[in-house]
């Protein structure tokens, strides 16, 4: 499934080939025509480009929007915007064993067809709104969980060398935009947004084997993860609309690229009323995985986490199934609010969770809803909390809540920690076995 690049070196415009920027003509077929074509893709002006089919991006496509320019995906369509050519194969390469169901979704599917080889290349998007015009697609939950169409509006797979970059993605049905098998990529200036609230609204989403990335400054809101490093996601069949759970589907299964991420600075997340900031999700090998399959995570930098969300700044999950393992994690410059009462901490680690290294600092929270401010109900071999600075609303009641819990450390660093003394339990900590403490304000009678 290879792709020819002998392209003009010119500039493309779909208009050169028949597309009609009214907002009701289907323009896909001209946009991918030019992509064949061209490397360098124009849209300009603020008109829309309505689109029925995939737009299939390809190694060297640069697609240029004007800012205003918007690409939309047009009513009852049930399919991805844009993709590129392995967009699928991240469902059905050999981490997935082939499903042998895979005949009833595409009538000419041959395994073959979906092994991965060389990764497309220096992919970039400038500029631009893409609308998913989600309120008018259907999730195909039904169809053995996400074998259907699961609402992304934006897939990316084995690709090194992506660019996005000052645009808006909004009214997805799920994810804005998901990525599995990239390496060297750089994601700057996203605006989200979504029309009509649903589960799983992720904004970026990110499966395994992802390396060397940067994402800097995405800002609007999400009904679920901003920004979701998930090498360890899975999706359980579902029943049909019919209420049956087809023979073929009766086994836990993962859609998801299963695998490592690692080298990954989220920089400047700021959300208006937004669901959660960051997710964090590592993956581990079982008896079923592949061979092949890496895992773990590592080398995560979390800098600015701003605005306001109703559930937690920072998830560190371990889902289901064993403890998941994380190396080297960042967190610093956390500076959000919350809106509603939860019962997830602002950052939170959950039980089944191992890292070897966290490092929060430059945190900054004002207690206003019942969230603890940090809670690490996992493991960790060393943990450090530098510079931060925990206050209490005059409207909250705390009613015996832990200002800060700590399950297990083989070695904690306090370094300048003040919490408000409203807190009656200001450090809970289970197995602790090395602490320092310096510069803080830590009563005695408060641990």
């Amino acid at each position: 499934m290879k792709i020819s690049n002998t392209k003009s070196p010119k500039l493309g415009d779909p208009r050169d080939f028949g597309a009609v920027y009214d907002g009701a003509t289907d323009c896909s077929s001209a946009i991918n025509e030019c992509i064949q074509k061209y490397n360098h893709i124009v849209f300009r002006g603020s008109e829309t480009a309505l689109v029925a089919n995939p737009i299939i991006v390809q190694t060297g496509t640069w697609l240029d929007l004007d800012p205003a320019f918007t690409i939309k995906l047009a009513d009852n369509i049930n399919n991805v915007m844009l993709k590129n050519q392995w967009a699928e194969s991240a469902y059905f390469s050999e981490k997935n064993d082939n499903p042998e169901f895979m005949s009833e979704l595409y009538p000419n599917f041959s395994p073959n067809d979906w092994v991965l080889e060389e990764p497309d290349k220096n992919i970039k998007i400038t500029g631009g709104i893409f609308d998913g015009n989600g309120a008018h697609q259907a999730r195909q939950d039904w169809r053995y969980g996400a074998m259907g169409y699961y609402g992304t509006m934006l897939i990316f797979v084995n690709i090194d060398g992506l660019e996005i970059s000052n645009v808006e993605i909004k009214n997805s049905c799920t994810y804005n935009a998901e990525f599995h098998i990239i390496n060297n990529f750089r994601l700057n200036n996203i605006h989200l947004d979504y029309d009509k609230p649903r589960p799983n609204i992720d904004g970026l989403h990110f499966g395994g084997d992802c390396y060397n990335g940067v994402i800097d400054g995405v800002t609007g809101k999400t009904f679920d993860d901003m920004i979701a490093l998930n090498g360890g996601d899975s999706w359980n069949p579902k029943p049909s609309a019919e209420g049956v759970l087809l023979p073929q589907a009766k086994k836990v299964w993962y859609p998801f690229a299963q695998g490592r991420i690692a080298n990954i600075e989220i920089r400047s997340i700021m959300a208006e009323n937004g669901f959660r900031a960051v997710r964090l999700l590592s993956n581990i090998k079982v008896a079923q995985s592949p061979e092949n399959e890496t895992e773990g995570m590592d080398n995560i930098l979390i800098d600015g986490i701003y605005g306001s969300y109703c559930i937690n700044a920072v998830l560190i999950s371990s889902h289901i199934g064993d403890t998941k393992h994380y190396g080297n994690i960042t967190i610093r410059n956390i500076k959000n609010t919350l809106t509603h009462d939860g019962v997830r901490a602002n950052v939170f680690s959950e039980p089944s969770t191992f890292i070897n290294n966290l490092i929060i600092n430059d945190y900054y929270y004002m207690t206003e809803y019942t969230q603890d401010p940090l809670k690490l109900l996992g493991s960790t071999n060393k943990l450090t909390l530098r510079d931060v600075f925990i206050e209490v609303s005059d409207k909250v009641d705390l009613n015996n809540r832990k200002a800060i819990e700590i399950n297990k450390s083989i070695y904690l660093t306090l370094d300048n920690v003040i919490v408000s003394d409203t807190y009656l339990q200001i450090l809970c900590l289970g197995d602790v076995e090395n602490i320092s403490i310096s510069n803080s304000k830590l009563d005695d009678s408060l641990i």
